[in-house]
């Protein structure tokens, strides 16, 4: 437990304490933490809350036996795992193993042979250039170490470079070896969003690119906390932590959770309070094992009827939205122990109700039902008189009334027994 210091740095000995199961660094002034922490392969507990990162250690993704990871209280705006540069810089690219290096008998002159596709040339290719400039030079580059050094020259953007290719490869394993990674990761006003932009080719993505979304590879994990950050979205992968239970991102910026989020099938806690969500994915649906939901503080101005679906909820927190109504799928909400609605102009079901949750649910499944199978119907009786009073009653009853008093006319004796009554007549006109 290192909680609660003024440390900035680890030292290079701190990563081998490989028997090492719970790290605790929050409230310290780390800014960065070393790309090698992912040694430390016996974690189980990384709390790394109230520090100033900004980006998350390239290794983590290695951390295969973490539970618990708690984030919260940084200046992340974004939840990128950028590839380990030296180790992007020893990539082989593709095309590179095609090759084979050939002397011609007579002349002793060597020649390239491309055993997949047969091509033969003199000229070294621009597959195995870059790995005669591996063994010829070395690499300068710390483990720990991001952008140019002094004097480095950077290559600039190739926009006719395409991705996936042996020269966009070769470009991206050239800006390694100077420090500088592939993607640069900023939030443009302009479009409203977080912008991937390839410092190879210039190509710009509004989606996080799959080699920066790795936070999927902890599959242990049963706790992420991600509090108090300037998170605007939430990668895709997040949905392969198959084990998380405990989920929280409360005061971000996030606008919409991830479409497979129904794929947390464990997860039982998830609070989502201050940000500025609208809306849910279909799939959250499936998140039955639900028991405390939070949405709070946010922009939702109806909720979608598949809360409906989440039948283990004990705690709904909904306060300070735009809600008008609730839908009347909430009656099916078993289990709730607390509704929070305050501050939302709320309708229906009214305020007053909320107080007594049997009683609104009750309501509410009925509402539903009439939405279902139609409203209820409108019954216009016309008039029976029966001595001095006036009943209007309905068909069936004013049907069996009308016997009665046929009887009664033929027989002088009138029966009202089981006959729906609520008085007795004074007397029968004949």
């Amino acid at each position: 437990d290192l909680s609660g210091n003024a440390l900035t740095a680890l030292p290079r000995s701190f990563l081998e304490l490989e028997a090492l199961f719970s790290l605790d660094l929050t409230h310290n002034n780390f800014k960065t933490l070393p790309d090698d922490l992912g040694e430390l392969t016996r974690l189980e507990t990384l709390a790394l809350a109230e520090n100033i990162l900004q980006k998350l250690p390239s290794t983590l993704p290695r951390l295969h036996e973490l539970t618990a990871l708690d984030v919260s209280g940084n200046g992340l705006t974004h939840l990128c795992v950028f590839p380990n540069l030296p180790e992007v810089a020893r990539i082989r690219t593709p095309g590179e193993a095609d090759w084979d290096c050939r002397m011609e008998p007579k002349s002793r002159r060597y020649y390239y042979c491309n055993t997949r596709t047969g091509r033969v040339q003199k000229v070294l290719p621009a597959a195995l250039r870059l790995a005669k400039e591996e063994k010829g030079g070395k690499l300068k580059l710390g483990k720990n170490r991001r952008g140019p050094a002094p004097g480095a020259k950077v290559p600039g953007v190739d926009s006719k470079l395409k991705m996936n290719t042996i020269s966009y490869n070769h470009r991206k394993v050239e800006l390694a070896r100077l420090g500088v990674d592939e993607w640069d990761v900023a939030w443009s006003d302009g479009d409203g969003a977080t912008v991937y932009t390839s410092r190879v080719n210039g190509d710009r993505e509004f989606k996080i690119p799959s080699s920066l979304d790795k936070l999927g590879s902890l599959r242990s994990l049963t706790e992420l906390k991600i509090d108090r950050n300037q998170l605007r979205d939430l990668p895709p992968s997040l949905a392969q932590l198959k084990e998380l239970k405990l989920f929280r991102c409360r005061d971000n910026y996030i606008r919409s959770l991830a479409d497979n989020m129904g794929e947390l099938q464990k997860l039982t806690n998830l609070d989502c309070a201050t940000n500025e969500l609208s809306e849910l994915p279909p799939s959250f649906a499936r998140l039955t094992k639900l028991t405390f939901l939070s949405l709070q503080s946010n922009r939702f101005e109806k909720l979608p009827p598949l809360i409906g679906k989440l039948t283990g909820l004990k705690r709904l927190m909904l306060g300070n939205n735009a809600l008008v109504t609730l839908p009347y799928e909430v009656g099916f909400l078993t289990t709730l122990e607390e509704l929070q609605v305050f501050n939302n102009p709320l309708e229906d079901p009214p305020y007053e109700t909320i107080s007594d949750l049997p009683a609104m649910m009750w309501s509410c499944r009925q509402k539903y039902w009439a939405l279902i199978n139609g409203p209820v119907p409108v019954v216009v009786a016309r008039k029976v008189g029966i001595a001095d009073e006036i009943h209007e009653p309905e068909p069936a009853y004013q049907e069996r009334i009308g016997r009665v008093v046929e009887e009664a006319a033929a027989t002088g004796r009138m029966e009202l027994q089981l006959q729906g009554v609520t008085e007795i007549p004074g007397a029968v006109r004949v």
